[in-house]
């Protein structure tokens, strides 16, 4: 057990000096918070019935609309507060 922390220890030491490696976690930790988006606005839509047609209805393609653009507001948003906060201007 102690091997394994100490080589996942390792692991985010090298992470934290490769900036492809951040790169990578940054896109990886992007589609996680994408498809969990996805996943809510499905369930909130009520969208399993028309998971198997062909094309989704106007009620559904609205729905859907919507909560990926409240989606973007509200993350920009929060990015905006996140960079005057880290930037000193509050």
């Amino acid at each position: 057990m102690a091997d394994q922390a100490q080589a996942i220890q390792a692991i985010q030491q090298l992470a934290a000096q490769d900036p492809e490696i951040q790169k990578l976690q940054a896109q990886a930790q992007f589609k996680s918070v994408i498809h969990g988006h996805t996943d809510r606005c499905w369930e909130k839509c009520n969208l399993g019935k028309e998971a198997t047609q062909s094309s989704l209805s106007g009620r559904a393609k609205s729905c859907l609309d919507n909560c990926v653009r409240n989606f973007f507001t509200c993350e920009g948003t929060v990015n905006e507060v996140m960079q005057k906060m880290t930037s000193g201007n509050k």
